[in-house]
């Protein structure tokens, strides 16, 4: 008797839904998430951009080695919205954000004196939906405050990324993608620290500074003690606009 089953090949998780994947593979659907602006990057990451409406984890080996140079295409893209920049640790500069081609009236510098406050402002940022794209930078975070946030950016597609120290890289985080940021010679090197699916092994070198003599700085560091490592001082730079 001849059989007349058939063997069928097995769907794709991608097939079936654009949010199932391989914990051996990564997350390669496209569309789904923000254009970073870096080839090189956006190819490591799920979606191939940053995702909207979830906590992004930057572990920093100083403020202003050029977090916001790497932000701005995914910045630039969201401005139709307000930018809230909450308690940015350097002085905001409102000529570099002006020289990007951006609006001024849209961005806000939000500065709190304490952690509560910061978290409070934060929350209430992710929840309205009144913000394209919503910085933090904090160096001391319980889990359980930055879970209370990552549920909070789920309510819009707003672009969420807390900066903090680089020892926090070792921490738990609900984060479903976490990256550490060390300055290099006219760059970033990143190192992808979780993402859904297979770890990335080696570090991305992301150029930042293709011609230091006129590339426009985005953090003021006339308050701090020691320039990055690989740029001169005059290079770091925060964009800015208002206090609230």
């Amino acid at each position: 008797m001849k059989n007349t089953h058939t063997m069928t090949t097995p769907l794709s998780p991608e097939h079936i839904h654009p949010s199932l994947w391989r914990a051996s593979q990564v997350l390669s659907t496209s569309g789904l998430g923000l254009e970073t602006g870096f080839p090189l990057l956006s190819a490591q990451l799920p979606g191939q951009g940053w995702p909207l409406g979830s906590l992004i984890d930057f572990a920093l080996q100083q403020p202003g080695i050029g977090e916001l140079q790497l932000l701005k295409p995914a910045l630039l893209q969201k401005q139709k919205l307000p930018i809230a920049l909450i308690n940015p640790p350097l002085i905001p500069n409102i000529i570099a954000w002006q020289q990007w081609g951006a609006n001024p009236a849209q961005l806000y510098s939000i500065k709190t004196c304490y952690l509560a406050d910061a978290l409070w402002a934060c929350e209430k940022a992710l929840k309205q939906g009144c913000f394209g794209a919503v910085l933090l930078w904090q160096e001391h975070i319980h889990s359980a405050a930055l879970r209370r946030l990552h549920l909070a950016a789920q309510h819009h597609d707003a672009l969420f990324v807390i900066m903090r120290p680089l020892q926090s890289a070792i921490q738990h985080s609900p984060a479903p993608l976490r990256l550490q940021l060390k300055p290099q010679a006219k760059g970033l090197s990143l190192q992808i620290i979780k993402r859904l699916g297979k770890p990335l092994d080696s570090p991305v070198f992301i150029p930042l500074y293709l011609n230091t003599r006129h590339e426009h700085a985005l953090l003021d560091q006339h308050k701090t003690s020691t320039p990055a490592a690989g740029r001169p001082q005059s290079e770091l730079a925060y964009t800015g606009h208002r206090h609230h």
